[in-house]
């Protein structure tokens, strides 16, 4: 019988000292290169990679732990500057860059603290060492790098920006305009410097945020914080380029000074009884020539219609009643282009002005507030801030210039270069202070600043200086108000003038909105007992709302004082003509309804006596832009005419079934003795509980 079993490979023997062949009768072949030594070897590189790999494993450990050390670093660099933003705002917005470079300087050492401890703990070697295994990690050395930079440059243009407040009136006052140029032109390479290190930051910054949500975590806080901050940066480096173009180009540089004389009121601001031309030279103040506007005037060598308003007071346009729109660019340059068209400006040769700056009368008070009284011996007169503008005024109208022939803004002439000297001669401190007062003015529109570079204007426009028309976003749920007097051959009465403001709102279910405004002008009659301070208060106003607004109702309108006269040969202008050919005489009230600047208008008149008051009262209805949701934005936007303080008080209603957030009711109010410049009220929609 055969055996069952399987059989079994014959067992041979084998000389050890002779190395096995491949397939003799083994039944386990080794490998061809199989041997003593090369066993040795194999169990060496077993041990070799496990120390590898422990060690590689305690490195991991003490990058961990010096990645966690540079995190709490990181995060206190972080808590710092979040802690110190609401003081640097505060800083930034009262123009006190001595307390922003201080609260920067804080940040930069939490910073500088932060990266240096990755330096330090090796974090970056480390990076860049495992970044050949771990992409991400290549990120991390040239983001810290970036960081660094960026905080050292950051800190250099908030020094740059201090040096430029307190020395560059004395730079371009004292004939140092080379000084400031070299300022100006290392402020926009800091500039430029920042703006290409925050686009490498935010570029890494996203990478990480695609290959390592731990890292990005990390990286992301201190990244934002310079994004946050440096978002208006293209603006300023636009502006700065053009800025030193323009003091860099030969021959003079000549700014139209506009000084305007809020007692008797026009749209763009005050009066425009005097004006000045600022002439530059490499940087350096040349000369300022203040003078009569009506000198300018009197050598036109064209002949406009003035606007129909003025008609019935002046036969012609001039530039003495060119800022006539509430847009302050339009009529800065309505001013600049009727000044060049004088002879004034023609002869010796043609001046052009390349921007303007409007000041009201308390501005010139806020600068003898810091040069102290001056004393104008060949007028026998000390002017104070207290008593600038009755005293100037009275020397306007009555004083020893008032002759024909004369120039009656003279003793404007003669103060000029004294204020001038003396600003120079003040204290580092005297000087903040009085810019920090300029800065505080601009936000009111007491000073506004036009330029005909558009990159200039588009800063200043950014900046909030430019008095420029608000422009609101198409689709944007959003209300818009702005009321602005004329004051015409109503003498100096808006010195006694109080003028008080309430609209009430009403959001409807569908998104339009009822509203309801009455404006209020108070004459108080108490001021000097000079008779342009006493006489009928003759004012047009218009009421700018948004675009497509429905005039419902108006009550206590006057007419027209004055029935104007028709010029022949005289040109029309072609921006008082687009607005001109939009005006319809309303039939049910005595008004004018119309388009200005991306606004509907309405416009009336309204004379008040001394010691009385009188209310303009309007209906009016805007349309729907969006139905009202949960969680809907509504905004309110109040724009102010320079030069007209004015009480507001807002009132808004939110529609059935819904209350403000902001106020927890339906009802939300909004009261301001005066306002700045523009107030914009945000406010949430929710639903009702």
């Amino acid at each position: 019988m055969a055996d069952p079993r399987p059989s079994r490979p014959r067992r041979t023997m084998h000389d050890i000292r002779k190395p096995v062949k491949p397939g003799a009768n083994f039944p386990y072949p080794l490998p061809e290169t199989y041997s003593a030594r090369r066993m040795v070897h194999a169990i060496r590189k077993r041990l070799t990679r496990k120390a590898l790999l422990t060690a590689l494993g305690i490195l991991a450990g003490g990058y961990l732990i010096m990645l966690a050390v540079f995190a709490h670093s990181a995060w206190n660099a972080v808590e710092t500057a979040k802690n110190a933003l609401p003081e640097l705002r505060a800083a930034a917005e009262h123009f006190d860059t001595g307390a922003a470079v201080a609260k920067l300087d804080t940040i930069s050492q939490t910073i500088d603290t932060a990266t240096q401890q990755a330096e330090l703990s090796g974090i970056s070697v480390i990076a860049s060492v495992l970044g050949i295994v771990i992409p991400p990690l290549r990120e991390v050395p040239p983001l810290l790098s970036n960081i660094a930079t960026l905080n050292t440059k950051t800190l250099a243009l908030a020094n740059d920006i201090n040096e430029l407040k307190t020395g560059g009136i004395a730079m371009v006052m004292g004939r140092h305009g080379s000084d400031l140029i070299d300022l100006l032109t290392r402020t926009d390479a800091d500039m430029k410097t920042i703006s290409a290190t925050d686009s490498a930051l935010s570029a890494q910054s996203d990478q990480l945020g695609r290959d390592s949500a731990t890292l990005a975590s990390l990286i992301r806080p201190l990244t934002d914080k310079y994004m946050t901050i440096n978002s208006h940066l293209a603006e300023a480096e636009n502006f700065l380029d053009s800025l030193i173009a323009l003091l860099r180009q030969p021959g003079e540089v000549h700014l139209a000074l506009l000084l305007q004389n809020p007692t008797e009121i026009r749209p763009g601001g005050g009066f425009l009884g005097s004006f000045g031309d600022i002439v530059l030279q490499n940087g350096s103040l040349e000369a300022v020539h203040i003078d009569d506007i009506y000198n300018a005037d009197r050598q036109l060598t064209v002949k406009v219609l003035p606007p129909p308003e003025l008609a019935g007071i002046t036969p012609t346009w001039g530039a003495r009643d060119a800022n006539w729109f509430f847009d302050f660019p339009t009529s800065a340059q309505k001013v600049m282009d009727l000044l060049q068209a004088s002879q004034l400006f023609q002869q010796p040769q043609q001046v052009t002005f390349q921007g303007a700056i409007a000041v009201n009368t308390n501005v010139l008070q806020s600068i003898l507030a810091a040069t102290g009284p001056v004393t104008l011996d060949h007028y026998g007169l000390t002017v104070t801030a207290d008593n600038f503008l009755p005293e100037l005024q009275r020397e306007v109208e009555t004083g020893p210039d008032k002759k024909p022939g004369q120039n009656p803004k003279r003793i404007l002439s003669v103060l000029a270069p004294i204020l001038m000297q003396r600003l120079q001669a003040l204290s580092d401190t005297q000087r903040s202070d009085l810019i920090g007062s300029f800065a505080n003015q601009m936000k009111n529109k007491d000073i506004m600043v036009y330029f005909t570079d558009w990159y200039m204007e588009n800063f200043m426009q950014s900046a909030g200086i430019a008095g420029n028309v608000m422009q609101l976003q198409p689709g944007q749920p959003a209300d818009y108000l702005a009321v602005v007097d004329a004051n015409v051959a109503g003498g100096k009465t808006d010195a006694e003038i109080a003028q008080d403001i309430s609209l009430n709102s009403a959001l409807q279910p569908d998104g339009s909105v009822a509203n309801q405004l009455a404006v209020t002008r108070t004459y108080s009659d108490a001021g000097p007992g000079d008779w342009w301070y006493h006489v009928p208060d003759t004012n047009y106003m218009k009421v700018l709302v948004p675009q497509y607004s429905r005039l419902l109702s108006l009550s206590g309108e006057t007419t027209a004082p004055r029935t104007p006269t028709p010029l022949s040969g005289a040109m029309t202008d072609t921006d008082l003509l687009a607005i001109r050919q939009t005006n319809i005489a309303t039939s049910s009230f005595t008004a004018f309804a119309g388009q200005e600047f991306g606004k509907f208008s309405f416009g009336a008149w309204l004379t008040t006596n001394p010691g009385t008051h009188k209310t303009l009262t309007m209906s009016y209805e805007e349309p729907a832009v969006n139905a009202p949701a949960d969680g809907g934005s509504y905004t309110f936007i109040f724009e102010k005419q320079s030069g007209v303080p004015s009480a507001l008080t807002y009132t808004v209603t939110a529609p059935q079934g819904y209350l403000w957030k902001e106020s927890g009711g339906r009802t939300y109010r909004f009261t301001a003795a005066d306002t700045p410049a523009r107030e914009i009220i945000q406010l949430t929609l929710q639903k009702a509980s």
